[in-house]
């Protein structure tokens, strides 16, 4: 859920806040297929924003595609309550290894 001042100067939810929420849900993903001393950080991220949304609550949901030895590919969508699809993103995760 999303207060109105999240709203950019065209009156719908800013961009990044889009992209940030793209980032965990992915995230959260990938952390999925980790093992014990294993963690993740961001490599790379695409968004493709397809449809502006007022302040209001947005459904994410992330999945993994591939899980390599070193990174893992993910990509997933923003939708509104009404199943619209807002955003659709893809994402490549480092794996680090603690030693």
């Amino acid at each position: 859920m999303f207060e109105k001042r999240a709203a950019n100067s065209l009156g719908i939810i800013h961009g990044g806040f889009l992209a940030s929420i793209l980032d965990i849900a992915m995230g959260y993903a990938s952390v999925t297929l980790l093992t014990a001393g294993e963690s993740q950080r961001t490599m790379e991220i695409k968004i493709n924003f397809l449809e502006g949304v007022p302040p209001d609550r947005v459904l994410a949901d992330g999945e993994v595609l591939r899980r390599g030895k070193r990174t893992v590919y993910c990509e997933g969508s923003i939708r509104t309550d009404e199943g619209v699809l807002v955003a659709r993103g893809s994402a490549t995760f480092a794996i680090h290894t603690r030693r």
